[in-house]
């Protein structure tokens, strides 16, 4: 797994998910505008997951939310092969 910041401009996706295992899922949560990024994911060589973020947040028992509690939320949850898609 890796974690950081990533801008969000064309390739920039990419480029991070370059040293990743291809084939590897990616979770990204339904929300704006997120089908550019899935289209950067699998350039990638990897799987877009599409996250039902409503569902994600319950079963994350996650009382506040930040960006970086619902990382780790869904992180848990892929991890776990129990991350609610759409």
């Amino acid at each position: 797994m890796r974690e950081g910041r990533i801008a969000h401009n064309k390739g920039a996706l990419i480029e991070f998910l370059t040293g990743c295992e291809r084939g590897s899922p990616v979770a990204v949560e339904t929300i704006g505008n997120w089908y550019w990024i899935a289209d950067e994911i699998e350039a990638a060589g990897m799987v877009p997951r599409l996250v039902h973020a409503r569902k994600a947040k319950v079963m994350s028992d996650s009382i506040n939310k930040t960006d970086k509690l619902d990382v780790r939320g869904i992180n848990r949850l892929q991890r776990s092969e129990t991350l609610p898609t759409v």
